[in-house]
């Protein structure tokens, strides 16, 4: 329930910059993290996601870092 709540006061904006937080520490862990081409394949499915309204320019950052 509290994080119902939670989801519905963050905005959108709020939302992916949380989201690009906790993808660059996953990507920062060495021995936990997750690979970069698993993160590669949640992007895809949110940029294409009719849920949302993100759009391949908002991800362009991240996958900016995933190149790195």
């Amino acid at each position: 329930m509290w994080m119902q709540l939670l989801l519905s006061v963050i905005t959108s904006e709020t939302t992916k910059q949380l989201i690009a937080y906790a993808i660059k520490k996953l990507l920062e862990h060495k021995s936990d993290g997750i690979t970069k081409d698993v993160i590669n394949i949640v992007i895809d499915g949110a940029v294409q996601s009719k849920r949302n309204t993100l759009k391949e320019e908002d991800v362009l950052g991240i996958r900016e870092a995933l190149q790195k």
